[in-house]
């Protein structure tokens, strides 16, 4: 079963990777601007995706500048990143509609967008419609990998992100 759960999870990674590429970049690119302006990096995630914001604030992959979306100013020169996964879509584009009238560009990654997720998010990591990957014997399906799959795709954009500051030398 574990083979099974290993070999359909790299799958998952790979389909995030290559449906985003151009997207994990442009994010990076605007997280790094954000960090170059003396800006700050706000996080917030909802749902299952809540792991998104706590490893860019305080775990061992942490972004320069990232704080938690609190009730603190933001400006122009911030970047936001916003983590969602379907179950919480609506508060998600809600918040960044909010945010993006604010005038800092705002950041998506989200289960599924839809079709409003590119409206009111200046770029959209899609890390897909997760469903169970593992088979039981009665043909039902376990082991949705919604955790897993937002945490894959923020990574990319945190190593990313750290590999454009550490070519200017601000990393």
């Amino acid at each position: 079963m574990l083979k099974i759960f290993t070999t359909q999870l790299l799958g998952v990674f790979n389909d995030i990777q290559k449906n985003n590429e151009n997207d994990i970049e442009d994010s990076a690119r605007l997280l790094a601007q954000a960090v170059i302006s003396d800006g700050k990096i706000i996080v917030h995630g909802l749902g299952s995706y809540q792991s998104v914001a706590v490893e860019a604030v305080e775990g061992e992959n942490k972004l320069p500048k990232a704080e938690y979306l609190k009730n603190q100013d933001i400006e122009p020169m911030d970047a936001v990143l916003i983590a969602a996964n379907e179950n919480n879509q609506e508060e998600a584009l809600s918040l960044a509609r909010e945010l993006k009238n604010k005038g800092c560009p705002v950041i998506g990654i989200f289960e599924n967008a839809g079709e409003n997720g590119y409206e009111y998010v200046d770029i959209v990591i899609q890390t897909g419609k997760n469903r169970p990957i593992v088979p039981l014997n009665d043909d039902k399906k376990i082991g949705k990998p919604s955790s897993m799959a937002s945490l894959y795709a923020y990574l990319a954009v945190y190593l990313t992100t750290i590999d454009m500051l550490d070519e200017q030398e601000l990393y």
